[in-house]
């Protein structure tokens, strides 16, 4: 029998942690809404940001769900074409656009997203408005860390002496970082029409006051609360322990994972695509397990 052969590609995943609003035991919830969802004979689509926005390809077995989220494209569009050729216009349907994909998987076990990276596409920001609009309660993907980091940042013997932070905030209150601290750049940012705020934090180590040795310890926190936003590019904590640093980067330090993909051509094939998506999920199984073992080590 001939079996087709197929080139792969390289795919990037990352993974996230779902939760309704501040309530961190919304993971059920969320699960069932996005079977719910699943179940629909016409999945509904919202216009978000400046795309409209569906989830497709929807099915689910046991504590799993499969799905894409796709953005379509109907404004701005490129032209086909080579280096040697003429180029041309796309052949749409007047209510046609072009699709952007990104594949995930929903763990029914801590609510863990597994979702498929796709710069052309959406981020998980769009996942969690998407699921909001349906829902009519904020739900949140909080990126998850590596354990080594997590461990750090629940460490209370450590204390912060830097901080570095690049992030747009978020102009929906409802999106507003939880703590205080975060809460008033954002409103101060807001005040100013400002689109991004840059802060770079560092305690005087040289004082000859110990207690301004490191910074408030509430900025971990606070950093987190950022990062959650989904909108931060740089966030980068230095820890102390009075006798070493621990530096962390709460961006390159999440858990991330790359997968080989069958292709058809230009496209990747979709049981390839999700077969890819449950590796990655085994392959670090382990890490998640540990990560959320235990409610207190919650740290996304």
């Amino acid at each position: 029998m001939f079996m087709p052969v197929y080139d792969q590609k390289e795919f990037s995943i990352d993974f996230f942690s779902g939760m309704v609003g501040s309530d961190a035991d919304g993971g059920v919830d969320i699960f069932s809404t996005f079977s719910e969802i699943c179940d629909l004979e016409e999945r509904p689509s919202y216009h978000l940001g400046s795309f409209e926005y569906q989830l497709r390809s929807m099915s689910k077995a046991g504590g799993t769900i499969k799905g894409v989220l796709a953005k379509f494209r109907t404004s701005d569009l490129p032209h086909a074409g080579s280096p040697a050729g003429e180029e041309r216009e796309l052949e749409l349907e007047a209510q046609e656009g072009l699709i952007e994909k990104n594949h995930f998987l929903v763990k029914k076990d801590k609510c863990v997203v597994v979702f498929q990276r796709n710069g052309h596409a959406a981020r998980i920001g769009r996942l969690s408005e998407y699921i909001s609009s349906y829902l009519g309660e904020t739900v949140i993907f909080n990126p998850i860390l590596q354990p080594d980091a997590v461990e750090r940042m629940l460490d209370d013997n450590l204390e912060p002496v830097t901080i570095e932070l690049s992030y747009a905030p978020p102009t929906n209150p409802d999106y507003f970082p939880e703590d205080d601290w975060g809460e008033r750049f954002a409103k101060l940012a807001d005040l100013g029409n400002s689109s991004r705020i840059r802060v770079n934090l560092s305690a005087d180590r040289r004082s000859a006051d110990r207690d301004k040795h490191t910074l408030w310890p509430g900025l971990k926190k606070a950093a987190e609360s950022i990062v959650k936003t989904r909108n931060a590019s740089v966030a980068r904590v230095k820890l102390t322990d009075g006798e070493h640093d621990y530096p962390i980067d709460l961006i390159a330090d999440r858990l991330t994972d790359t997968q080989l993909v069958e292709m058809r051509g230009r496209y990747p094939v979709l049981d390839s695509m999700f077969a890819a998506l449950a590796n990655s999920y085994g392959s670090l199984r382990d890490d998640i397990n540990e990560i959320f073992g235990q409610p207190d080590r919650r740290v996304s």
